[in-house]
């Protein structure tokens, strides 16, 4: 696993493809028009993250949190979301979850879980 810390860098319209981001803490870091097609995302740390744009299609997204992110026309296109957090991420449609991979893994906040159509989450 790949643990780096790039936290609030400035990764606008970096050519990521298929980099292996894996456990990085990439919080409040700007990833706007970032190309990470097929990048590996798993467990990486994005809350605040400013995705504008990115295009992340096929990014490895599972367990990544993204709470708070900003996703505004961000392409995830065939993502894995298994497991990820994205409990108020900003800017999140249904036309871009719905065009994910395992989606409805993912952990949502209320509002966004009924809008999805999900149960509400198990009580802990």
């Amino acid at each position: 696993m790949c643990v780096s810390d790039l936290s609030i860098a400035n990764l606008r319209s970096a050519n990521l493809r298929s980099a292996n981001l894996s456990g990085a803490n990439l919080s409040g870091a700007n990833l706007s028009s970032a190309y990470l097609f097929g990048a590996n995302l798993s467990s990486a740390k994005l809350s605040g993250a400013y995705l504008f744009n990115a295009y992340l299609r096929s990014a490895n997204l599972s367990s990544a949190k993204l709470s708070g992110a900003k996703l505004w026309n961000a392409d995830l296109s065939s993502a894995d979301l298994s497991r990820a957090d994205l409990r108020y991420a900003i800017n999140l449609t249904l036309e871009q979850i719905k065009s994910t991979y395992s989606w409805e893994k993912a952990k949502y906040d209320k509002d966004f879980r009924a809008k999805l159509g999900l149960p509400p989450e198990p009580a802990k």
